[in-house]
């Protein structure tokens, strides 16, 4: 998406932004109507707002009726439970009712799928009486194991907030550029496929020349195979 058209689209601020009036718009019946009036009213192209229904699957008019969809992503399809999946949802939901899109995040459980606004996989489908009528479902622990003598994203280091705040503390209290030289000699990578080096993002971060800057965290379940960041987030968020 160009520059100009994400600041078109939200020109009228984060509650009234363009994507949230396009789903609104899905939802009824003058769509074709209203989506001409929309890009009039963002000063975009009516091409734009059909391409980005075309885009993500839950915006298509076809969809409309749906209730719940099913993940086609690369590591849903290749466990080969799509089929069977979809089957237990329309049996509860009606023919015709679940539809399909790319791609839900959950690579690392598959058999996903999203309804009313959750996304569920592995086991969750045989709780489906439960998650249809709002109630919470039992949720499973993630299984991680590793093989390094001593393992730091796994340990207990950071376990707490107190011990958290302690340790910021102390690394808020040193010299900048003892910092960004220990980050730096440390070899420490992001841990997607490029490998960037931290000490490199943060130096860039420091040489900018403004009051506020920002080291953006990519954590990005939507990768097949990208396993990690989920056990990252949940278990061991303080590390991140």
């Amino acid at each position: 998406m160009s520059r100009n058209i994400s600041k078109l689209s939200g020109r009228k601020g984060l509650k009234d932004n363009l994507f949230k009036r396009m789903i609104d718009t899905t939802k009824r019946s003058e769509g074709e109507k209203e989506i001409k009036q929309l890009a009039e009213e963002y000063h975009v192209g009516t091409s734009t707002i059909h391409g980005a229904e075309s885009f993500y699957e839950f915006l298509r008019p076809e969809h409309k009726e749906k209730k719940a969809w099913v993940c086609n992503g690369s590591a849903c399809m290749c466990a080969g439970n799509q089929n069977k999946l979809k089957d237990k949802l329309e049996d509860r939901l009606g023919k015709n009712k679940v539809g399909e899109m790319f791609c839900l995040g959950h690579c690392y459980d598959n058999t996903a799928f999203h309804y009313n606004g959750h996304n569920y996989s592995g086991k969750d489908i045989n709780q489906i009486d439960k998650i249809i009528k709002g109630k919470k479902i039992n949720t499973k622990n993630i299984n991680s194991a590793s093989f390094a003598t001593k393992s730091f994203l796994m340990g207990k280091d950071l376990s707490t907030i107190e011990k958290f705040k302690d340790l910021l503390s102390q690394v808020l209290n040193k010299d900048k550029k003892e910092i960004l030289k220990v980050i730096t000699e440390s070899n420490l990578c992001g841990r997607g496929g490029a490998g960037f080096p931290t000490g490199m993002k943060w130096n860039f971060c420091s040489q900018q020349q403004t009051e506020k800057k920002y080291v953006v965290c990519n954590a990005d379940e939507g990768d097949s195979g990208a396993f990690s960041d989920r056990y990252l987030l949940e278990e061991q968020p303080l590390k991140v």
